[in-house]
């Protein structure tokens, strides 16, 4: 389980701060393991025996970061629901006028507990659509990996050298 919920506080519903208190350094971590990737997955003048060895390693560090946004996006989204839930009873109840869902929609949607959470939901979106990129890529590496490999041993079986 992702290290951001070890430390989650049950009663605050409404401020991810003092909800997730490792939230944002988390994220930020995230964000500086963006930083190097394409070096990683360069293959050009790196040794194809280096290669090889890295690839599963640097594939399950970001498949496992992967996994750890997909599950801080799950708890962004239920958090979400329910903040949309009580807001909505709260808008329902003490309003003299009778309001249609789409007017109490709108008004929650300006409300500041619920923006904020929609927007922490849209930045862990994006770090979870540049990871799934960089997971996609790792293993289209893999392919070309196994292939160079395949091709340096028939070389080596047929007397060829490079």
């Amino acid at each position: 389980m992702s290290k951001i919920f070890k430390h989650i506080n049950f009663n605050e519903i409404d401020d991810p701060i003092k909800r997730y208190p490792n939230l944002f350094p988390m994220l930020d971590e995230y964000k500086t393991h963006l930083h190097n990737v394409s070096n990683i997955l360069e293959l050009e003048n790196k040794p194809l025996g280096l290669a090889n060895r890295e690839q599963i390693s640097w594939l399950y560090f970001y498949d496992e970061k992967l996994k750890d946004l997909k599950t801080m996006l799950s708890y962004i989204e239920s958090d979400i629901k329910v903040i949309y839930g009580k807001l909505y009873k709260d808008i329902k109840e003490n309003n003299a006028y009778d309001l249609k869902s789409a007017e109490i929609s709108l008004y929650i949607e300006t409300k500041k507990e619920y923006r904020t959470f929609k927007i922490i939901e849209v930045e862990i979106k994006d770090l979870y659509e540049k990871y799934k990129s960089i997971v996609d890529a790792f293993s289209a590496r893999g392919y070309i990996l196994n292939n160079l490999t395949k091709l340096h041993t028939m070389n080596l079986e047929n007397g060829i050298m490079d």
